[in-house]
């Protein structure tokens, strides 16, 4: 009896102990529901808010400009001969006036100045002022601005401060461009190239460019009232790559302060009061280009300096006192990809010197004293896309033979 009361009692106690245990499990359960409702809830609000600030979220900005004044805006642009260029999906991307010598005026701008997707402007003649600044400053895309022989002036370079992606602005022949004009231009850290030929700028103003973080060209030619200061000022802009300079103030002294410039790659110098001599003294530059335009005292002898250019491609000597000879100290000739020799006293002899140019693309002879005894050679340059020889001795039969021979080169006789 005593043996099945303890069997009773166990029996009980056992059942006691797990009485609890199932109460716990089922807690757990109903904890864990709990919990997977609150993450559930918490996941739906989520949701519910990142939905409502998509809903909140302002709509995409409508067109600047309806079909309608775009599809005017080119017609405007054809009509007044104006080149338009457009990408792919037939969005207009540049409007240039100078191609087809187009000018128009500032009413005719703001009309046509209706493409979003505009990037590059070139606006040429007297009747753009600064009246229109303000309407070029709204092409928020623009990277290439070239205002050419323009009354744009000072007050109208304020308003270009609003072209945050703006790289190149040419301001050729603008004489209302001070140098107040280049401080506004040095608040635009995004420019790579500042093109000034024939401007009214001076020293001062080629500081205050200088302050450009990535200038890499410096456009300064015919700008009278630049002098040795400020070519000094630029040979201390460790970007700068490509350097044009221009008018009598250009001498061998200041080719002495360019020979030290070794972070140039191209160079230009034009109508310059040099020597042999100073062009002599620019053999250690790292040159890839070179030009010399209307530098008269500058002959064969000082071109000698072309053997020293290891990596020249392009090459212009264009209405110098040279005859062509020293192309035969070219250090790497077959590197050549353009060569302009215009007004130069180049004879049918020294056509042979171009053999070894087999890389060549294009070449300009105009206004040589070439005959046809030139065409034998010329004809052996297969690589040539481009040929000028207008007011040559060439003939039309000479000029037959080469279109023969360069069945893929433009040849330009007229």
């Amino acid at each position: 009896m005593r043996w099945k009361m303890s069997r009773l009692f166990l029996g009980i106690c056992a059942l006691s102990c797990l009485l609890p245990l199932g109460c716990a499990e089922e807690e757990s359960g109903d904890s864990n529901s709990s919990v997977a409702k609150e993450s559930a809830d918490v996941a739906d609000s989520k949701q519910q808010r990142e939905a409502a600030v998509v809903d909140e979220a302002e709509p995409p900005a409508p067109p600047k400009y309806t079909d309608e004044q775009i599809a005017a805006g080119k017609q405007l642009a054809v009509e007044a001969g104006v080149a338009v260029k457009e990408d792919a999906d037939g969005n207009v991307i540049a409007l240039d006036t100078a191609a087809n010598r187009s000018w128009v005026g500032d009413y005719q701008m703001q009309e046509m100045l209706v493409f979003e997707e505009l990037t590059s402007l070139t606006l040429e003649g007297p009747d753009i002022t600064d009246t229109l600044a303000p309407r070029i400053a709204e092409q928020e895309r623009l990277t290439m601005l070239a205002l050419r022989d323009t009354q744009i002036g000072d007050e109208g370079l304020k308003e270009f401060a609003k072209l945050g992606r703006l790289k190149i602005i040419d301001l050729r022949a603008c004489p209302l461009v001070t140098d107040a004009g280049m401080e506004s231009l040095a608040g635009m850290p995004e420019l790579r190239a500042v093109r000034l030929v024939g401007g009214n700028v001076t020293d001062a103003g080629v500081v205050s460019v200088l302050t450009l973080p990535k200038l890499s060209e410096l456009d300064v030619r015919n700008c009278r009232k630049v002098t040795k200061s400020g070519i000094e000022a630029a040979a201390g802009k460790a970007t700068l790559r490509v350097l044009k300079i221009g008018g009598s103030a250009i001498n061998d002294d200041v080719l002495q302060v360019v020979a030290g410039m070794s972070q140039l790659r191209s160079l230009s110098l034009d109508n310059c009061d040099i020597t042999d001599a100073g062009v002599r003294s620019l053999a250690k530059l790292p040159l890839v280009e070179l030009t010399l335009y209307q530098c008269a005292n500058v002959t064969d002898g000082g071109l000698e300096v072309l053997g020293s250019y290891a990596d020249l491609e392009r090459l212009t000597l264009r209405d110098v006192g040279a005859k062509g000879t020293a192309l035969a100290k070219l250090a790497h000739p077959e590197k050549l990809v353009s060569l302009n020799m215009a007004q130069l006293r180049i004879t049918d002899a020294q056509v042979a010197l171009l053999a070894k140019m087999v890389h060549l693309e294009s070449l300009n002879l105009s206004e040589t004293e070439l005959t046809d005894e030139a065409v034998a050679g010329l004809s052996q340059l297969e690589s040539l896309k481009q040929l000028i020889l207008t007011q040559t001795g060439i003939s039309e039969d000479g000029a037959a033979r080469l279109r023969a021979a360069l069945p893929e080169c433009e040849i330009r006789t007229e």
